[in-house]
């Protein structure tokens, strides 16, 4: 590994079992904002999110934002490095046999499998995996180009990881098909990766449970360039769950005012509810509403 990711992303070890994260996601991320996020992703919102479904979409917003601005803030424009989100376009990334690795359309990456020869119609694959986010750091020296990969998995629920999992239907098939060295990273919130107070040191549980033993089926691989680290969101469980009941409320409002009219001067508008013609509420242009109201 040329460009010293698994260092900017991994763990150190200091003493035999105990391993420690030194990154602080929130330094490189200062103008970082979560109501910024759920304000582009609702934007661009093309069907009603329940809290499950709009929590796991914020967060994974949220976790390509905070991993983009990181490489951007460590690696690019240095030594001609280039990053690039590989997340977008619905675009094939790589393939080995029947597997296809390539962006799907909510902007994550999927691993699928051809069945009888097709691809892209709903009877013709199988979902293999999926993640949340795909950066290539590309480097430049003379004429040669050599990349390097970063996987986003975002955590917001309950749901944890399986390391069998990831290794045999994440890890294992990137690396055949990029060819390049990997870099898996899990964003979660800090009490349920790190301890409470003072240095990030791994939970014993995430340890025991997921990290070491995946860890040694990468050690199995020959030439092994995979690295595996954990970094927590620069906010608070408090804050997110808050953002995501903004967001449920904006999306009530949204129902509501679908018929309503906008002045755009003022951004008042005028409702029809149950035969009675309401004026006077005010929605701001910064408000994901607005633009769907004035077109």
């Amino acid at each position: 590994m040329n460009l010293g990711l698994e260092k900017l992303l991994g763990l150190f070890e200091t003493k035999e079992g105990t391993f420690i994260q030194h990154t602080d996601l929130s330094r490189s991320n200062s103008n970082f904002s979560i109501p910024n996020c759920l304000n582009e992703l609702l934007m661009n919102q093309t069907k009603e999110y329940d809290e499950s479904t709009l929590r796991g979409y914020l967060g994974e917003y949220c976790s390509r934002e905070l991993i983009s601005n990181y490489l951007l803030k460590n690696l690019g424009g240095v030594r001609e490095i280039d990053v690039l989100a590989l997340n977008r376009n619905g675009y094939a990334i790589g393939s080995r046999g029947k597997r296809v690795l390539k962006a799907s359309n909510d902007n994550n990456i999927v691993l699928i499998e051809k069945q009888n020869g097709r691809v892209d119609n709903k009877f013709g694959f199988r979902v293999i995996s999926e993640v949340d986010g795909l950066f290539c750091i590309v480097s430049r020296e003379g004429k040669k180009r050599k990349k390097e990969f970063v996987i986003v998995e975002s955590k917001t629920g309950s749901l944890g990881l399986n390391f069998k999992h990831v290794y045999s239907n994440i890890l294992k098939p990137y690396s055949q098909m990029l060819q390049s060295p990997l870099h898996y990273v899990v964003l979660d919130f800090r009490d349920k990766l790190f301890n409470d107070r003072g240095r990030k040191i791994l939970k014993s549980e995430r340890r025991d449970d997921f990290y070491s033993p995946l860890m040694s089926l990468i050690a199995q691989e020959v030439n092994s360039k995979i690295s595996v680290g954990f970094l927590d969101f620069p906010f608070s469980k408090q804050e997110f769950f808050s953002e995501v009941n903004r967001g449920l409320e904006i999306q009530k409002g949204n129902n509501l005012i679908k018929a309503g009219r906008i002045v755009e001067d003022t951004g008042e508008i005028t409702l029809n509810i149950g035969g009675e013609v309401r004026k006077g509420v005010f929605i701001p242009e910064n408000d994901p509403r607005y633009l769907s109201l004035i077109s």
